[in-house]
């Protein structure tokens, strides 16, 4: 009963919390993306764990010693291989110093209650053995070493690569930990699905230091197992070359794409990010210029997207002689209160604290308080 119950908690624990890790190892076996149910995933390790508590019993002569050594094991493997590309040796060495501690207890606690009267009611039964099941389920959760932004990185891929991306909206959404390759990921999924484009949505997500930066996803190996370089770089139209800067890769696929489309087409994917990639710089001068040269009507009508309208009315709050007028009366009432709010308010940390509940998702709180970015 003790094995079977260990066994049912592997397969939930592998469905709902570790399918994620599980398909990532798969890919990294396989050389290549993989995508599988999570039922379907669980089920290969709980049957390997079923193996190993077979195996081990046939192994070893005394039972009293195949049901301490069995079950540890199991855990262990299950915590360990998890981990295994996430985990540092240290960790690793650990985690098996202290499965070696939990069996060298259990037999100890083992050969002390041979010594006493034997149990024969269930219930006199049941405390030891629901403290050493309690005892190997903390075991597997607190050693298996993957952080939750790693769970956020493989639950986005994969969502990217179905057939609902939606789903990758949900991943993580009220957490304020974010990682660059995320943020990168993430970015993506706003520039493609998103009726405005990334400008509308762009500071909606925690984002941690690197500027433009950001929004290029990582050319790596792992990279490539989660969701391809290359679907950004397809729908930018250009690769990127050595040493380029990221604003100065986007200006060249938004200059590629602006001569091609013209003025006249929606706002386009290259464009998108070029402009972002400006104010996630800070380089208002220059984004002031250009926004006005990719999208002329759509500044005369005042129908820019969220972050852009923001970018330019505070460009216009910060030079005395702004190039570029840009008028928006919701836009502008929202910067007097922030500006009002922030008068009333003491200098220093506490400030930039106040003001994030109300107006940290606004460009210019932003501009003035995120250069060490928003993730923790």
């Amino acid at each position: 009963m003790f094995q079977f119950a260990l066994l049912l908690f592997l397969y939930l624990h592998f469905t709902f919390a570790q399918s994620d890790t599980l398909g990532y190892l798969c890919s990294e076996l396989a050389g290549r993306p993989v995508s599988c149910p999570a039922p379907l995933l669980a089920a290969g390790p709980t049957l390997a764990a079923a193996l190993v508590l077979y195996a081990v019993r046939r192994l070893f002569a005394s039972r009293r010693v195949s049901r301490s050594v069995a079950p540890v094991l199991v855990a262990w493997l299950s915590a360990a291989v998890v981990s295994h590309p996430y985990a540092s040796l240290g960790w690793q060495v650990g985690l098996g110093v202290t499965a070696v501690l939990l069996v060298w207890a259990d037999l100890r606690w083992t050969a002390a209650a041979s010594r006493q009267p034997a149990a024969h009611s269930l219930w006199a039964k049941f405390p030891p053995r629901a403290l050493r099941f309690v005892v190997l389920l903390l075991y597997i959760g607190l050693g298996t070493a993957v952080p939750d932004t790693v769970h956020y990185e493989l639950r986005t891929a994969a969502a990217m690569r179905s057939s609902q991306p939606h789903r990758a909206y949900r991943v993580g959404e009220v957490e304020l930990a974010a990682t660059p390759r995320l943020v990168a990921m993430r970015s993506l999924l706003l520039a493609t699905t998103q009726p405005l484009g990334l400008g509308d949505k762009l500071l909606q997500q925690p984002l941690p230091p690197g500027g433009s930066e950001l929004l290029l996803l990582p050319a790596d190996a792992r990279q490539s197992l989660l969701l391809s370089p290359d679907s950004l770089t397809h729908r930018l139209g250009l690769s990127r070359q050595p040493g380029e800067s990221a604003t100065s890769y986007f200006h060249r696929c938004a200059e590629a794409s602006f001569r091609r489309c013209g003025a006249q087409r929606p706002p386009q994917l290259p464009v998108d990010y070029y402009l972002c990639g400006l104010l996630l710089d800070r380089r208002l001068d220059r984004f002031a210029a250009e926004v006005v040269r990719y999208y002329p009507q759509s500044v005369s009508q005042s129908r820019l997207p969220r972050y852009y309208a923001q970018a330019l009315l505070w460009y216009a709050r910060q030079r005395t002689r702004p190039a570029v007028l840009y008028r928006d009366a919701a836009v502008e009432a929202n910067l007097r209160d922030y500006l009002d709010y922030s008068r009333t308010l003491p200098p220093g940390p506490q400030r930039a604290n106040l003001l994030r509940s109300t107006y940290g998702e606004t460009y210019w709180w932003w501009y003035e308080y995120g250069k060490d970015g928003t993730a923790q």
